[in-house]
């Protein structure tokens, strides 16, 4: 497995639980994604169709980094 990108869990990304929003994780998961399939296509012209399944299986706090 390749490292694409990293990110910081800030507090504008946790909701009342102090838990990371799911819908953060999966925006950052598409944009690792198209960065990789757009060096692996040589184009810029890539778009996400599907992403059929994710396994987040613990949730994320504020300060933590998400490789």
């Amino acid at each position: 497995m390749q490292l694409v990108s990293t990110k910081i869990c800030k507090v504008s990304d946790i909701g009342i639980h102090n838990n990371l929003f799911n819908c953060t994780m999966l925006s950052w998961m598409d944009e690792s994604g198209r960065t990789i399939a757009t060096k692996l296509a040589c184009s810029p012209n890539i778009i996400t169709l599907i992403i059929g399944e994710s396994g987040i299986l613990q949730a994320m706090s504020k300060s933590e980094i998400v490789l």
